[in-house]
């Protein structure tokens, strides 16, 4: 997981910047919000060699505030290279100044020819804003009903909302006194030079007190957050992190962020929970696969709301299965598989949970003990439909193997075959692949010979 030292300090008011076109675009609006629509490799039309030299000039212009000249450059540039991104700032040039009626266009091309799966959804919300402008309040509304079926809760959802209720446009409900802006800066500026040296602590407590005098600055929570995650000062940084997430329009990484930090303080119920949080904001977000791929080798303890719902447990009972779970988990990773049945063993007692099943599973397959483990998945295998329960498929399949049961071993070879058409399963390949690999095994007879 990237950590702070990688990221900007100061994202809340960080310099105006456009966009580099070959990797991430940005435009910020007169709030100093930066926005980043995805690259994307497709060709379009024209070439971008022509078209290059002028987004250059543009973003210059761009910088200097001088968005009619800039939407100007980026007019020629789009008539060069016909590319989604220089038609997504070509609206934010336009309406930067206030060409309301040019940014709806470019906001449109750039809908048009950006592919679904990468479009940036916010341009729903500056498409609303244009229309407010030229007061075609309909319109507007439906803009920003669109952004919300899209993203009900996505970071713009509070602005979008509100200005369905009053009517007043997102720009003008987050701008700031030039004066606050100016304070802010200033922290930024020492928080910044702190961090540079590596003084980790000491830049989240400039951030933190600088939330204090200015509580309407949510991005000081997340920064300081990052510099307590640099300084591996977990708790810190856990506590800070949560506060921001609950703060609206939060950014959606936070939640990628907390995740490493309960991961770290092998608080695994909990990154579990944060990364798939990510990973409903964010499927295809920066941090996706790493959040993946912890979901995917974490053994599985669902939420507290998802254990609650299954077992009926209360909050005491699932706060003492997990003591037994983390355990367990350590003890797992430690090559300690009897130590940690017995944890999982401890767990279950308290919560009854499935997935404590198909972890007791996992460490007598990982003793040898296959027809104990067999037991095991075949049991969670009755008790679950999605999710793990598609990959017990192949555990239990590993187990007949070794049981020398060939047949029996690809029935469920076979079921998670169409389970995992039916399924959207994250690591498909690599699970494919260890299908195929038991599937050759098993019609070779019998057990391993490794």
């Amino acid at each position: 997981m990237e950590s702070a030292l990688n990221r900007q300090i100061g994202s809340g008011i960080a310099l105006l910047v456009l966009l580099f076109w070959t990797g991430a675009a940005a435009g910020l609006d007169p709030t100093g919000e930066e926005t980043t629509p995805p690259a994307t490799e497709r060709h379009y039309r024209g070439s971008e060699e022509e078209g290059m030299p002028l987004f250059q000039q543009a973003a210059r212009e761009y910088e200097a505030h001088n968005y009619a000249e800039a939407a100007r450059l980026l007019e020629q540039a789009y008539a060069a290279h016909e590319h989604p991104l220089l038609a997504y700032n070509l609206g934010q040039a336009h309406r930067n100044a206030e060409n309301y009626e040019a940014a709806l266009t470019a906001y449109r091309n750039y809908i048009q020819l950006c592919p679904r799966d990468e479009l940036v959804n916010r341009v729903y919300v500056l498409i609303g804003e244009c229309l407010l402008q030229l007061d075609r309040r309909q319109e507007a509304n439906e803009a920003f009903q669109h952004y919300l079926d899209l993203e009900h809760d996505g970071e713009y959802a509070a602005q979008a909302q509100r200005a369905l209720e009053s009517g007043e446009t997102p720009s003008a409900q987050d701008r700031r006194d030039p004066q606050a802006v100016e304070q802010a800066r200033e922290i930024c500026d020492r928080a910044a030079a702190l961090w540079e040296q590596e003084q980790f602590q000491q830049a989240a407590e400039v951030f933190l007190r600088g939330y204090e005098r200015m509580p309407e600055m949510h991005e000081f929570l997340y920064d300081a957050g990052l510099c307590y995650l640099d300084a591996q000062a977990w708790n810190d940084a856990s506590r800070t992190l949560r506060r921001y997430v609950e703060t609206p329009g939060a950014a959606h990484d936070a939640w990628a962020f907390l995740g490493e930090c309960y991961g770290e303080m092998f608080d695994f119920g909990e990154a579990v929970e944060a990364y798939e949080r990510y990973l409903e904001l964010e499927p295809r977000g920066e941090y996706a696969q790493e959040a993946r791929d912890f979901v995917n080798d974490t053994m599985p303890f669902p939420s507290e709301t998802g254990v609650r719902r299954e077992t009926g447990a209360t909050p005491g009972e699932f706060e003492r299965a997990e003591v037994h779970f983390n355990a367990g988990r350590e003890h797992f990773d430690a090559g300690r598989f009897q130590e940690a049945i017995g944890a999982f063993e401890s767990a279950f007692e308290i919560v009854p949970s499935r997935a404590l099943v198909y972890n007791i599973g996992l460490c007598l397959s990982r003793l040898g003990q296959w027809q104990e483990a067999l037991t095991r998945f075949e049991q969670f295998l009755e008790r679950d439909d999605q999710g793990m329960a598609v990959i017990a498929h192949l555990e239990a399949a590993e187990c007949l193997i070794e049981l020398r049961r060939p047949q029996d071993a690809v029935r469920h070879l076979d079921q998670f075959a169409t389970r995992a058409q039916e399924s959207d399963l994250d690591n498909e390949e690599t699970h494919t692949a260890r299908a195929e690999q038991l599937r050759r095994r098993a019609q070779g007879g019998g057990a391993s010979t490794e």
